[in-house]
């Protein structure tokens, strides 16, 4: 609601305002505005594959972690080679090298889609190799498109649109996607993190800002010892910080009842 609301504030500011925050007259210009859709698009499908792919390589294949790194390198092994043609590439065709780069980001998207538990790390190197060739392909000379219509004295402006738009997609897309993968666990994980640490910090401050302030630092305690514990006996480290965070607070709250009762 608050996001909503915000929402419509700008939106009237912009269009309402002699000098807005965002100039509206931005998204007149066509080249612009498709670039920034684009852009918004490839944000999203370029960085959702490196939140996914090491869960499911370390959790469902039992690869290690430096194998993993390893594979997920070939999306920047991709970049580079698109790196070596893309400036003649795009000199003499550049429409052409933006659409060359988003089918082959397309195809490589498609492909990870078909990807399940009997995947090999050939399926996983190449598909990333595709998308990182695509994504170097595409990138140079659609942010060149984007801005060769543009007025001079609005391309400090619109880079910065450019820029806040192909984050804010990547940022989406990531956060629906690890919102999707949340289960039982993760949900237990986000209520401890939110309730313990403040009823711990309650048996030791009476002011608001003690509370928050013991609340911050047990948060970070349990979180980076449930990590320190798990990681050595490879354990998953969303049920050990849930773990840690309850005995504590169970202890904590023993101890003080003791003290009440004595006292």
């Amino acid at each position: 609601m608050t996001g909503c609301v915000a929402f419509w504030i700008f939106c009237v500011h912009c269009l309402t305002t002699p000098s807005p925050f965002l100039n509206p007259r931005l998204l007149l210009d066509r080249n612009f505005t498709v670039g920034t859709l684009v852009a918004f698009f490839m944000g999203a499908l370029s960085y959702v594959s490196l939140v996914l792919f090491p869960g499911l390589l370390h959790d469902l294949r039992d690869y290690p972690d430096s194998s993993i790194g390893l594979l997920l390198s070939a999306r920047g092994c991709g970049n580079w080679l698109a790196f070596l043609i893309i400036v003649p590439f795009s000199r003499r065709a550049p429409r052409l090298a933006v659409e060359t780069g988003l089918t082959l980001q397309t195809l490589a998207a498609w492909e990870m889609a078909q990807l399940d538990i009997n995947m090999t790390g050939f399926d996983v190197f190449w598909t990333n190799v595709l998308q990182g060739f695509g994504f170097g392909l595409a990138y140079t000379p659609m942010t060149v498109l984007t801005f060769t219509t543009l007025p001079r004295d609005q391309i400090t402006e619109g880079t910065a649109v450019f820029t806040l738009v192909r984050n804010f997609g990547s940022s989406i897309f990531i956060s629906i996607t690890v919102v999707l993968l949340v289960r039982v666990v993760g949900i237990v994980l986000v209520i401890a993190l939110l309730t313990l640490p403040a009823a711990v910090a309650g048996h030791f401050a009476r002011q608001l800002w003690q509370m928050m302030l013991v609340a911050v630092l047990c948060c970070m305690a349990f979180v980076t010892t449930g990590i320190a514990v798990s990681y050595p006996m490879n354990l998953p480290s969303g049920p050990v910080i849930i773990l840690i965070a309850g005995a504590t607070y169970l202890l904590v709250a023993l101890v003080s009842r003791i003290h009440r009762r004595r006292a």
